[in-house]
């Protein structure tokens, strides 16, 4: 039996935006060092339960969050968004040094560990159905301005990061967001946002990282 649509939609939101943070700031705030590994499970249950949600309380499709096929036209623009969204990351680290602040390369140094394949495969795929698809959809249609849809969405994915990356990590990701963020609302595809963030994970979790152990 199908939820009323704007209870259902406002669970799964709830869940898509808010699990998430309530997950790594508790962490933060229990003492309990952070990884990005101990996120795998945590990042996948989440996301099966929004789908869960989605499925079987909305009664919406797949394809009503951007999951369908991607043409050539849509790799060839998440290669593109992976070259300009990672060369955002640099160009800001200058900045966050001057703030005195840690960057994301030196915390990515951090984080090298045998189980990196599966959280590349982990956050590429979940982050995305979590912030990007899911989110964007159900705030523009919940609001009906794709603007404001947007920004919630990439509010809730820097806060969700800062636990361990800290503001610094935040601050450099702010401009990724927004350029993985355009790839969405402009293609409406989202394992072309996938493929983008999938690369950029791969050159600054570990291939990166790993050339300068």
């Amino acid at each position: 039996m199908f939820m009323a649509p704007p209870l259902a939609t406002g669970l799964g939101l709830i869940v898509s935006l808010a699990l998430p943070s309530l997950f790594t700031w508790g962490l933060r705030l229990m003492g309990i060092h952070q990884s990005v590994a101990i996120a795998i499970i945590p990042l996948w249950a989440i996301t099966l339960l929004l789908l869960a949600i989605m499925r079987s309380l909305e009664g919406e499709p797949y394809s009503s969050i951007g999951l369908r096929t991607p043409s050539r036209i849509d790799l060839a623009c998440a290669v593109g968004g992976f070259a300009l969204g990672f060369g955002s990351i640099v160009a800001v680290d200058p900045l966050v040094q001057l703030l005195g602040l840690r960057s994301a390369g030196s915390i990515a140094s951090e984080q090298l560990t045998a189980a990196m394949p599966v959280i590349l495969l982990t956050s590429a795929t979940t982050e995305e159905i979590l912030f990007r698809g899911y989110a964007i959809e159900r705030l523009e249609t919940l609001t009906g301005r794709t603007g404001l849809a947007v920004l919630v969405s990439i509010a809730a994915f820097l806060f969700a990061h800062v636990p361990l990356w800290g503001v610094g990590g935040a601050l450099q990701f702010l401009p990724w967001s927004i350029v993985i963020s355009g790839l969405y609302v402009w293609r409406r595809n989202l394992p072309a946002c996938m493929v983008m963030h999938f690369f950029g994970d791969l050159l600054g979790l570990a291939v990166i990282p790993g050339l300068a152990a």
